[in-house]
Order: structure tokens, then C-alpha cells, then sequence
């Protein structure tokens, strides 16, 4: 399951981006409110719902249990490890699947590999396969060849093939929707671009026009990107790439490009990192999805306020 960080603005998230961020309907989220005091959100001083991380968190873990069979009106009380106890095994890890997928990379049987992943993105749909197939699955090769127990060749297979389903579905689904417009990328001498490549398509659902530039773009080249396609912001996946280097690129970028653009950085390797102004750091997708959503519903009230 996800897990959302609080907002920015301490008052929360207005039931809008709520619902678009749990898959819950307006009308459920109050619901389940009222009837079954699942969550208690806070109000503004005018009386409008603000709910917080936690109230997310906990609503996305009982539709969870709902949908594997539960009734709302007899779980709604229960505590965040009594409701996990009710979850069947994890939705959000394929163990076999990534076993049978591995093996077959070993063996560097490409067309095997694609057929086996494109099997899952049909069974999953796009998102669950990015974010609940693909990322376990690239941890685990990664595992295996710092181990040994993978070859290079293997991973370079795996990388080629994942890159291609991936890049397909980021065609496939993005949309012109007007605003905003978010690009993505890794910085000069990042060469792992496949986590960047996945939040991008998270980025899809919570509607936004992407641009995907790929991996070890010059920060000369993301700035001129940025400013010439009009985004709202740019986002950078960092995996390797040494600190001091990832520092140094983040203030050359956030210097040049206008103060209203967004920079967010997320991916393993901003463990660490100095907190540099002007520069937002991405924990996990959830957080993502919820920047963009905010992005989106901005861009909105913008094109309505001209209209």
C-alpha cells in the first residue's frame, strides 16, 4: 500500500484530491465518515473536509480490506495492524511471477521475458504493473547481481526489455490534457532511468501532460527543456550518481530556471542528500501522485479563471 505524506499546507487535502488520491468516491469518503467514523478529517474555518496523511493512508488500507471481502461497518474501527491482518497476501509483491521472470533473464531468453511481462500488464493494468511488478522486480536484480547471482548480461536484458514495455505504455496513455506539463529525466552521469520512467506513468494517473527526456540528460539540456515546453516542473530520478555531484547539478538547475517551476527529486540515491531551497524531495510515489494532483487541479482553476 502507499503511504502519503502530510501536505504541504498543515490544513491537508480537500476531499477532491482525497478521492482522486484513494480511488474513493466523494460521496463514499463522507460516507464513511458519518456512518462509520473510519477517519476524522479536519475543517477549515469555513467547514470544509481537510484529511491528512494518515486519514489516506488508513482509507486506502480499508478499501484495501474491503474489496478483499469485508463490510465497512464491521472493520471501520479497527486499528491500522488489525486491519493489515485482514489482507490477504500482499497485492503489492509478485514473488512468483518475479521468480519465473528472473529465471528466464537467466537463461537470456528476451522474447520469454516480454512475453511473461506482458502477460502481468494485462492481468494488472498499467499502474499496478509499474509500481507493484516492475519496481520489486528491478530491486531484485539489482539484489542478485551485487550477489553474483545474476550476470551482467542478464541485467542489461532485463533493463532493455523493461524500458520498451514501460516507454510503450507512457505512449500509449499520455494524454494532451493542456496543463500541467512535468518533465522527467535523470541528471548528467545517472544512467538508471527505469524508477524515473515509472513515476512518470504514476504521474499519468494524477493528470498531467508528461515529457520524458530519459537517462544522463546535461543540465544545460533540462533547463532548455523545460522553459521551451512550458512545464510546471521538472522531476529527477537520482539512483547512483555520487552526492556531490547530484548537489551540484540540483543548485545549477534550480538557479536557472524560474522560481514559479517546480524541481522535485526522488529515486534511492537523494538518501543523504543536502536540503537545497527551492528543491522538493519525492519519498515514494504516493507523495508524487499527490504533487501532481495539486499541480493538475492548479492548472485547472487557472485555464477556469482566464476562461
Amino acid at each position: 500500500m502507499k503511504t502519503f505524506e502530510k501536505a504541504r499546507d498543515t490544513s491537508g487535502y480537500p476531499v477532491r484530491v482525497a478521492a482522486r488520491m484513494t480511488g474513493l468516491k466523494p460521496e463514499l469518503l463522507r460516507a464513511w465518515e458519518i456512518r462509520y467514523r473510519a477517519v476524522t478529517p479536519g475543517r477549515t474555518q469555513g467547514g470544509s473536509r481537510r484529511y491528512s496523511g494518515e486519514d489516506l493512508d488508513r482509507l486506502m488500507l480499508l478499501r484495501d480490506v474491503v474489496e478483499s471481502g469485508h463490510r465497512i461497518g464491521k472493520i471501520a474501527h479497527l486499528k491500522v495492524d488489525e486491519l493489515q491482518g485482514l489482507l490477504p497476501e500482499s497485492r503489492s509483491q509478485y514473488p512468483n511471477a518475479i521468480e519465473r521472470i528472473i529465471a528466464v533473464l537467466q537463461r537470456l531468453d528476451g522474447f520469454k521475458a516480454r512475453r511473461l511481462l506482458t502477460d502481468e500488464l494485462t492481468k494488472l493494468g498499467s499502474i499496478e504493473f509499474a509500481t507493484n511488478l516492475v519496481l520489486p522486480l528491478l530491486s531484485e536484480i539489482g539484489q542478485r547481481w551485487k550477489r553474483g547471482d545474476l550476470t551482467i548480461s542478464a541485467e542489461h536484458l532485463a533493463s532493455g526489455v523493461l524500458r520498451s514495455i514501460l516507454m510503450t505504455l507512457v505512449d500509449a496513455e499520455n494524454e494532451n490534457r493542456g496543463s500541467p506539463k512535468v518533465v522527467f529525466a535523470t541528471p548528467s552521469g545517472e544512467p538508471h532511468d527505469l524508477g524515473t520512467l515509472v513515476a512518470s506513468i504514476v504521474a499519468n494517473r494524477a493528470g498531467t501532460d508528461l515529457v520524458f527526456l530519459g537517462a544522463d540528460v546535461p543540465a544545460e539540456d533540462l533547463v532548455d527543456c523545460v522553459v521551451s515546453s512550458n512545464a510546471s516542473a521538472l522531476v529527477l530520478g537520482v539512483v547512483t550518481l555520487p552526492k556531490e555531484s547530484a548537489e551540484r547539478i540540483l543548485r545549477e538547475v534550480r538557479k536557472e530556471l524560474p522560481e514559479e517551476i517546480g524541481v522535485l527529486v526522488g529515486g534511492a540515491g537523494i538518501q543523504g542528500l543536502t536540503h537545497i531551497k527551492g528543491i522538493d524531495r519525492i519519498d515514494n510515489l504516493g507523495q508524487l501522485e499527490a504533487q501532481i494532483t495539486n499541480l493538475a487541479l492548479g492548472g485547472i482553476a487557472s485555464q477556469m479563471a482566464r476562461e
